[in-house]
């Protein structure tokens, strides 16, 4: 499919394993808006077929303008900066994966396409504004940090304190389907490596944890960051992050993480730790209120 976007003219259409070389050339000039999709790519999820999942490339010639990473047919995360590209993702792929519920992306991207994919069946649930932080040096000061990866025996309370993150920041409970998913996730990143996490010395409760959404070379993006409400303003998310990120950098260019606008606490604590401000974000879900 071809229209007319500027000049030349652009093409969408589902991209494969001769066009990695095109779309890495593409993320990679700003490696912390495009952290998911650089650590799909280093995946493999164009080197071969991955069960649910396809990546849509808006071509120009040979090059990528903007991308969506489908998953399951529910789940999009979009890279590229312009509102018009968004909208022309959003309407093409309405017809292809027409049950889309979970949305994240550049903001642009996010509202260009929604905006031409949602029908009248689709009701968003909530609407997040955030900002993407990066950080490239090692935060300066403070002394080691006894940082641990997660093992299967922290399942049951890294899944309890996720489904605690999601109802506070989204107000809504985690439906039965949904904390399987969880779940699920965080076996599979516990099983590579990429969870973290800190318990009390006395108590062995959990105190901090964070996981590794998507790594590469280029970066590894930070997700999931959360201190129960009983140890916040002590300091331990602080330190837990300093450490987390200087162990980080040792093994990727740069560390990333997107934040709730409205969470001015994080905000403050990530420019504590020398993070900086490298682009408006936006995560959008919604559920379709009928059979689409």
């Amino acid at each position: 499919m071809v229209f007319p976007f500027g000049n030349p003219t652009l093409e969408l259409r589902r991209l494969r394993r001769r066009d990695r070389e095109a779309l890495f050339q593409a993320m990679s000039a700003q490696p912390a808006m495009a952290g998911f999709g650089l650590g799909a790519m280093q995946a493999g999820i164009l080197d071969s077929p991955q069960p649910g999942a396809a990546v849509f490339g808006l071509m120009r010639g040979n090059d990528v303008v903007a991308a969506v990473f489908c998953f399951d047919g529910v789940a999009a995360w979009l890279y590229g900066h312009e509102l018009e590209a968004g909208e022309w993702c959003g309407r093409e792929l309405a017809g292809l994966a027409p049950a889309v519920r979970l949305v994240a992306g550049p903001a642009a991207m996010v509202e260009g396409f929604w905006g031409s994919y949602a029908t009248p069946a689709h009701e968003v649930r909530t609407r997040l504004a955030q900002t993407m932080f990066e950080l490239k040096e090692p935060p300066a000061g403070g002394e080691r940090f006894a940082l641990g990866l997660a093992r299967e025996a922290d399942l049951e309370d890294l899944v309890a304190a996720s489904c605690e993150m999601h109802e506070e920041e989204l107000g809504l409970e985690l439906e039965s389907h949904d904390r399987e998913s969880y779940q699920l996730g965080l076996m599979g990143q516990i099983m590579e490596q990429r969870v973290w996490c800190h318990r009390h010395t006395m108590t062995g409760q959990l105190m901090f944890k964070a996981s590794i959404a998507s790594p590469s070379q280029l970066c590894a993006q930070v997700e999931g960051v959360w201190v129960p409400p009983a140890f916040r303003r002590s300091g331990v998310a602080q330190t837990a992050m300093r450490e987390l990120c200087a162990r980080l950098l040792r093994r990727h260019d740069r560390v990333s993480l997107y934040v709730n606008d409205h969470n001015s606490a994080a905000i403050g604590l990530y420019r504590k730790l020398g993070f900086y401000e490298v682009g408006a974000f936006e995560t959008l879900h919604a559920w379709p209120i009928w059979p689409v």
